[in-house]
């Protein structure tokens, strides 16, 4: 498989990410099988600072696999992943990224709250640091009016920003949205709105979804469809 992304401009919100922009992520000539299996072949993909891309492809076309490997969470066969410029399995410090997981970190029978304070507090932030940032994140992410309702109680949109808000907790660099964003408009819209922010402060965002129309506001939208990963359409979207 054979995946670029060219470097022309692209708007983000407040940002603009110029040509020759430093990449957040980037994977060179990488390849992943698993057992006898080749899921991926030669992948060529940039997220560039301040820059949403998105990618779509269906069940079994790899699309999570891209998304493990540009977090640096699961390392290439063959080839070369970068994460801010340097290897992450190189035994070095890793860049902080975020992967949003499918799931609440802890039990769902905590507050939205009370589930940010335990991230915030195993991720070593002092208890008033903790306490400062939580309400920050749920006011960010819409959450406020939520702040007091058990987690399982919560829509699906609403767990959704709770796990958002508990990553970006991390502050990191690279936010990796995987199949995440099958919700209701109200949550897609706080998510569209966050991640503006973020890439506006130079990080990047990387977006993987089933659906082309779950891509429709990335900056940069590729379809993950072997043996390419190409423009999804060139069309001019409206913002």
């Amino acid at each position: 498989m054979s995946v670029t992304l060219a470097s022309e401009q692209v708007g983000c919100g407040r940002a603009r990410v110029a040509p020759g922009r430093a990449a957040v992520s980037r994977l060179s000539g990488v390849g992943k099988q698993f057992g006898d299996r080749v899921v991926l072949r030669d992948v060529d993909l940039v997220v560039p600072a301040g820059a949403v891309v998105g990618v779509v492809g269906g069940p079994g076309s790899g699309k999570t696999t891209v998304a493990c490997l540009a977090a640096g969470l699961l390392p290439p066969d063959e080839g070369v992943v970068e994460l801010v410029g340097r290897d992450p399995w190189d035994g070095g410090r890793r860049p902080v990224v975020g992967l949003v997981p499918d799931r609440v970190p802890v039990s769902d029978r905590l507050t939205c709250r009370e589930v940010l304070l335990h991230v915030a507090l195993f991720r070593g932030f002092p208890p008033v640091v903790a306490a400062r940032r939580v309400d920050s994140l749920l006011a960010v992410c819409q959450l406020a009016d939520s702040a007091g309702v058990v987690v399982a109680e919560c829509t699906a949109g609403q767990r959704l920003l709770v796990r958002l808000a508990a990553t970006l907790l991390g502050e990191p660099r690279l936010l990796v949205l995987d199949d995440a964003l099958d919700v209701d408009r109200w949550a897609l819209d706080v998510v569209r709105a966050v991640s503006r922010e973020f890439v506006a402060t130079g990080g990047g965002v990387l977006c993987v979804v089933g659906q082309a129309w779950q891509a429709a506001w990335c900056d940069v939208r590729l379809e993950l469809a072997p043996p390419a990963l190409r423009p999804l359409d060139e069309r001019p979207r409206r913002r």
